[in-house]
């Protein structure tokens, strides 16, 4: 996507956060209205978060959380990707692959159009698997069969 040089600056200069980056770009590039952007900034902000501990683990201790299933008290790291969370985080990127496939693009980014086109047949196929076999038919979760 063609973004301002200004704001790219800015976004090296501030250091701005990634998911803030790419949920300023989703916006542009796909319209998002102020309402939808605010469920997609959190998830966002979860998924970096959720990788940038997985990658680049804290290596000092911590206190004990308690796990919301077993009841006992353990290290964070069992908690933060027990398969609760693992779950509610695949649906959510579920739902927004899902909004990217069927959302047009602005008028003026062709190439993301042309992009997300050429990735469509990548990215169905395994959007539709994830929703047979770890989903299901949630009604608020739907097949993004073309």
């Amino acid at each position: 996507m063609n973004l301002p040089s200004d704001l790219v600056d800015t976004w090296r200069e501030k250091r701005t956060a990634r998911h803030k980056q790419v949920s300023e770009v989703l916006r542009r590039a796909f319209r998002i209205d102020a309402a939808t952007l605010k469920q997609i900034i959190p998830l966002l902000k979860d998924t970096y978060s959720f990788r940038d501990r997985a990658v680049h683990p804290i290596g000092t201790t911590t206190d004990p959380v308690q796990h919301p299933e077993l009841r006992i008290y353990s290290e964070w790291r069992y908690v933060a990707y027990w398969y609760q969370n693992a779950y509610n985080l695949l649906r959510a990127c579920h739902s927004l692959f899902s909004f990217v496939l069927e959302t047009k693009p602005s008028k003026l980014d062709q190439p993301i159009e042309k992009y997300r086109d050429h990735l469509r047949p990548l990215l169905v196929p395994v959007l539709d698997r994830l929703q047979h076999e770890f989903i299901g038919d949630d009604e608020s979760q739907h097949s993004v069969h073309e």
